[in-house]
């Protein structure tokens, strides 16, 4: 259902804000509905006698996320704090510091505010930028990249001036991205090796993929086809056994790669293969025939459910990733990955990448992981801060996708991430789980909220925090950023990262597949990995139940004449008029 319908007094707000604003003399709008049935605002705003025509779109999670405002001409630049040729405006409000209480009359507010500061024709001025990016931001459409090892850094500063060296690079060719990396400087290969950079990286790579073809012949019984030798004897054959053989003229691929011909018998066992290569274009190569999967099965018969669930993933560092790779070994097909952050070589003690990804954002190497891991498996990545200062389309566009979900898990171990996702699920009555490994790798938390079984997320944060107050305090300072950020790094052993990982899986699976009785009886569980603080030994975990508020967001009742005003307000948008009715006493 759309905001405006769940809450027309939140609507009549916003329309009430703007017609002040009109009334000021330098802004006309008009509201309209969009192709997908929300609402948008096409705003003229007249300034320093220039009419900039924008559009201000509310997004379907709004208030939880801010519309943005942008060109209504996309090839227009108005401003250097604009995500781009007609890209929306970055105004004072931004996905960092929005917060539910503020209008969009508040951004048509700061749009003008900006406009009119750097468009003053008499005394223009800059104004200042309150921006920040992330490596992962600046790097995101750069196709080209070298990475620069330390040690590879340390041998080019080492270099004589004035001299010239050769040296050898090593590329991975991703589909997104052309990663480059030095791995030998100058001709002494003995002592000018790059020593941080994996050999295999410059020796061989393990993964070469290409386009190929193959013919399948079907027939009942194939005897005397095991033992030919040529492509002629094949056409003898296959024309005594009935078969046009036209299609085996030029077998051999003007590209030099290997043709695969299958002669399909009633079982495996009873068929034969085949392959002709460029080296010898006359000759048939005997292809062994491997049997891949048995009747064994492997995971629980309820794993056949997973396929059909989706599960978000905010964090792809060592938690989520582990978390994500294990989640689709155990069936899940469907998982929507966000995190702005590139892998570097320093991120492999402990994540699910390896230096094949690095260089790549965590969640694109991620991806192309997922894909090796499973068939048909549907990913879709943001490269994104979910509490960043992103462009508010791109922000509402992955809190959308977060909401689809059936499950949100987040792996950030960042509180202002959890308030987000906290809204999300709780907007989006969908289930919430969140998982973080305490400093040093002592132990590590893993909760979830589920709606209508759970107390509400940020009931139950209240009850942890209020239950920690009550323990003595924890011997580590926890790091601000888990995994990524400024921060100094966390402390830890794979294996610590690991338990809690795995431990946060099996609660996913639980929920997702709604177990009853559920495998995890309380809401959550502080689970120890060695004798420290609580923990009175290795694998020692304390059951929490928490108790809270429930899932209902409360909101004052809607009244009879609101709805009236609605509605009245979107048949006047649909019809296309000017603007809604309006009256200052409504």
């Amino acid at each position: 259902m759309s905001w405006f319908v769940e809450d027309p007094a939140r609507f009549l707000r916003e329309r009430d804000a703007l017609h002040q604003l009109a009334a000021e003399g330098w802004l006309t709008h008009r509201w309209r509905s969009t192709a997908d049935g929300q609402l948008a605002v096409d705003l003229d705003m007249t300034i320093h006698g220039r009419l900039y025509a924008a559009t201000m779109a509310y997004p379907a999670l709004f208030p939880l996320a801010l519309p943005p405002i942008r060109p209504r001409d996309s090839t227009e630049l108005w401003s250097i704090h604009q995500y781009g040729v007609g890209g929306s405006l970055c105004l004072e409000h931004r996905a960092d510091n929005w917060t539910p209480d503020l209008l969009g009359a508040d951004l048509v507010r700061s749009a003008h505010k900006l406009l009119s500061t750097e468009g003053d024709p008499i005394v223009p001025q800059d104004v200042p930028s309150a921006h920040r990016v992330t490596s992962g931001q600046v790097l995101r459409n750069q196709r080209e990249r070298w990475v620069v090892t330390p040690d590879a850094l340390e041998k080019i500063a080492a270099l004589p001036l004035q001299s010239i060296t050769t040296c050898a690079t090593v590329t991975i060719g991703h589909q997104r991205a052309q990663v480059r990396f030095v791995s030998n400087i100058g001709v002494d290969e003995t002592k000018n090796t790059v020593d941080d950079l994996p050999r295999a990286l410059s020796e061989y790579f393990p993964i070469f993929t290409w386009s190929g073809a193959g013919l399948i012949f079907r027939n009942t019984a194939w005897a005397g086809f095991e033992r030919l030798k040529s492509v002629d004897a094949l056409i003898v054959a296959l024309n005594a056994a009935g078969f046009d053989t036209d299609c085996l003229s030029g077998l051999v691929q003007a590209d030099g790669h290997a043709t695969l011909i299958v002669l399909a018998g009633d079982t495996l066992d009873s068929s034969i293969a085949y392959v002709v290569t460029t080296a010898i274009p006359d000759v048939l190569i005997k292809t062994s025939i491997v049997r891949s999967g048995t009747s064994v099965t492997r995971v629980p018969e309820e794993a056949r459910r997973l396929a059909q669930v989706c599960i978000g993933v905010v964090g792809a560092g060592s938690m989520g990733s582990k978390i994500a790779v294990s989640l689709a070994r155990s069936g899940v097909r469907r998982l929507v990955l966000v995190d702005d952050d590139v892998l570097l070589g320093e991120n492999i003690v402990r994540h699910e990448l390896d230096w094949l990804a690095v260089g790549l954002h965590k969640v694109e190497g991620l991806r192309d992981r997922l894909h090796l891991i499973a068939p048909r498996m549907d990913v879709t990545v943001h490269q994104q801060q979910v509490t960043g200062q992103e462009s508010p389309l791109q922000t509402s566009t992955v809190l959308q996708d977060l909401s689809a979900c059936d499950l949100i898990i987040d792996a950030t171990a960042n509180p202002n991430v959890f308030v987000m996702l906290a809204s999300v699920a709780q907007a989006a009555k969908k289930a919430l789980l969140w998982a973080e490994l305490f400093a040093s790798g002592f132990g590590g938390l893993m909760a979830r909220a589920r709606p209508g079984a759970d107390p509400n997320p940020f009931a139950m944060r209240d009850a942890l925090l209020d239950y920690f107050s009550r323990l003595p305090l924890a011997p580590h300072q926890q790091a601000a950023d888990y995994d990524g950020g400024d921060a100094a790094p966390q402390v830890a052993y794979d294996a610590d990262v690991g338990f809690i990982a795995a431990s946060a899986t099996r609660l996913a699976l639980d929920t997702v597949l709604g177990r009853n009785p559920s495998h995890f009886p309380c809401s959550a569980y502080l689970l120890g990995l060695r004798q420290e603080w609580i923990f009175e030994a290795p694998f020692d975990t304390r059951p929490l139940e928490l108790t809270g508020r429930g899932w209902e967001t409360e909101r004052a009742p809607t009244t009879p004449d609101q709805y009236r005003q609605l509605f009245e307000a979107l048949t006047a948008i649909h019809q296309g008029e000017a603007n809604a009715p309006y009256s200052a006493d409504a």
